[in-house]
């Protein structure tokens, strides 16, 4: 079961000049694209966001928030952009404006190799009474509350 979302960065339609502080909104928990090591903000997202502060002349600041917190941070001013792997969703684009989308994330089922048998077909996953872990807020939570 995959089911493919653009990611793309969200952001206020405000205007940035040269020099001006980018507060770019991410909630690194999503390695390899959005993550904490050693305390920095690393992943490929951190390498777009200074891809964009070199090509701006713009320094940035990358602010930690809980993923339900990204959307509404971008609407009160909190951060000029989200940058945390961010699914495009027709609810999201009434709130924030979307780039174009750069990257195509699959989401995938994991399951135990102890229990593959239980599920070898796609079908049985539906047909089937288990606890599921996502990240609140996201499209792919409310792809499983949809299934149930």
């Amino acid at each position: 079961m995959v089911l493919t979302f653009a990611a793309g960065c969200a952001s206020s339609d405000k205007n940035v000049k040269t020099g001006q502080l980018l507060r770019i909104g991410v909630c690194p928990n999503y390695l390899p694209i959005i993550y904490k090591e050693n305390g920095k903000i690393c992943g490929v997202e951190a390498d777009l966001a200074n891809y964009i502060s070199d090509k701006l002349n713009a320094p940035i600041e990358f602010v930690e928030l809980p993923f339900v917190e990204l959307i509404p941070n971008v609407e009160t001013g909190g951060v000029d952009i989200v940058m945390s792997a961010l699914s495009v969703t027709e609810k999201r684009k009434k709130k924030v404006r979307f780039v174009e989308p750069y990257l195509n994330i699959g989401l995938m089922a994991l399951i135990r190799t102890s229990e593959t048998g239980k599920f070898n077909a796609c079908h049985k996953i539906y047909e089937t009474k288990f606890r599921v872990a996502c990240q609140k807020g996201t499209t792919a939570e409310k792809f499983m509350r949809n299934q149930t």
